[in-house]
């Protein structure tokens, strides 16, 4: 947003209550968030809490002090969008996010295990990048009705601790999927095969050695980075199944060959090698992607 604008959006929400921050509808002043929740001053009026970043010259560990319990979502039942990126809230009562929240940003989450029954039925975007999470979701949801019913975007990229990927079964209509550089991560859970409308999947930098075949059934993918997995040497034999893919990159990739299949991508339309020194050769039928506009070979 330009400076100007966002200016004077702000002006605008100052104007709801010069003096007291709980009446306004966004938040995002380190000031005046630490009087709203320090002092459980939080309305049914807040829609927005931005924690100030580091970026702001605010060090988020001023808050390890709070907690977020249920009460103080139950006093903000109207939040919407909720970003804590870097804060320690070891209590925080995350089962308990108001029911109204669609936006959920918490970079740097120290939480190591998220709850076994953590779901909410109208989140739409979730970000738990760079986080110290090493296990989420990994059982499948008892009840289909107890999932993310609207989870579209999942970011989890830079969880270095993260061993296992979720049990996909728990965002059934996600659209884009964040697990880059995610260092740990040796396999993808078989459920990743169900999510029919995912657009783009990032698995770049992780330890994955082998692609489960049901990724061929991701009929709406368009967009699929691979970068960097030195522990992967090959992809599916049916990769030509992915009639939506429109970009693969693939650079840094130890693989000594591609499937045939690959000239089956009749939507492909970007393709990048670069340093896969690992790769003998090309398949004949590279010549058949009719779509390709560029095929990058930098090092390779």
């Amino acid at each position: 947003m330009h400076d100007q604008i966002q200016a004077m959006g702000r002006g605008i929400v100052l104007e709801e209550s010069l003096m007291e921050p709980g009446k306004r509808t966004r938040l995002w002043s380190y000031d005046d968030i630490l009087e709203v929740l320090e002092e459980h001053k939080g309305t049914q009026i807040i829609e927005g809490i931005l924690l100030p970043s580091y970026q702001h010259g605010v060090h988020p560990l001023n808050f390890r002090s709070l907690c977020l319990h249920r009460e103080d979502f139950a006093m903000m039942s109207k939040l919407r969008f909720l970003q804590i990126d870097g804060a320690n809230y070891y209590e925080i009562d995350i089962l308990c996010l108001p029911s109204n929240i669609r936006w959920f940003s918490w970079r740097q989450c120290p939480l190591e295990i998220l709850p076994n029954n953590f779901y909410h039925k109208k989140l739409v975007h979730m970000d738990l990048s760079y986080s110290k999470i090493r296990q989420a979701w990994t059982n499948k949801p008892q009840n289909e009705i107890h999932r993310f019913q609207k989870l579209k975007v999942l970011r989890l990229g830079e969880c270095v601790r993260l061993y296992e990927s979720p049990n996909f079964s728990w965002f059934p209509y996600l659209e884009t999927l964040d697990l880059g550089r995610c260092s740990r991560m040796v396999n993808l859970h078989k459920s990743i095969g169900d999510l029919k409308s995912m657009v783009t999947l990032s698995l770049g930098r992780t330890k994955i050695e082998r692609l489960p075949n049901c990724i061929c059934r991701l009929s709406s993918l368009k967009h699929l980075s691979l970068d960097d997995c030195s522990s992967l040497k090959s992809l599916p034999e049916s990769i030509g199944d992915l009639k939506s893919l429109v970009n693969i990159s693939l650079s840094e990739a130890k693989m000594e060959k591609l499937p045939n299949s690959i000239c089956k991508l009749s939507s492909l339309k970007h393709l990048s090698l670069n340093d896969c020194s690992s790769l003998n050769s090309l398949p004949e039928s590279i010549g058949d992607l009719k779509s390709l506009v560029k095929l990058s070979l930098s090092e390779a």
